[in-house]
């Protein structure tokens, strides 16, 4: 359900009172679609939950790790996201690297100037995906680095 929003409160009467009137006039539409596959997904996590939750934990291990590896990137360390944030080790803006990343490696890579002036020479990477995809990933993020920099 990636992308899809939906969220439930749990609080005092008296807080959700105050948060329905402004939801009242800030959200037009709650499709269907997404009430019932919210209301699945709250009914039938727990498996799921437990599965991705490892799933989540090896990948981040194996991107902190690869990340460590790479003499070009400091790793810091990723709790509650299946994003990294390195800093990169080298004077260059992270919108030209991660321009080159895409264009030369098609690897999509977001630049940390996106998140304001503090995320400058840094990257965010996505280790949502399969292990064997993130050693491509890697790899070829250390070889870009390796080359250029």
């Amino acid at each position: 359900m990636t992308g899809w929003q939906a969220s439930y409160t749990v609080a005092p009467k008296d807080i959700i009172n105050k948060i329905s009137k402004i939801i009242e006039h800030t959200i037009t539409s709650y499709p269907p679609f997404i009430q019932e596959a919210s209301s699945f997904a709250i009914q039938n996590c727990e498996n799921f939950i437990k599965k991705i939750r490892l799933e989540m934990k090896t990948n981040r291990d194996f991107a902190l790790k690869r990340i460590k590896e790479i003499d070009a990137l400091t790793a810091n360390e990723i709790e509650g996201t299946f994003y990294a944030f390195p800093k990169l080790n080298i004077k260059k803006d992270s919108l030209t690297i991660s321009e080159k990343l895409l264009e030369k490696y098609k690897i999509a890579t977001l630049p940390g100037i996106s998140f304001g002036s503090s995320g400058e020479e840094r990257i965010r990477t996505s280790f949502s995906r399969k292990i064997d995809d993130l050693e491509v990933g890697f790899d070829l993020l250390e070889k870009f680095l390796k080359k250029n920099y």
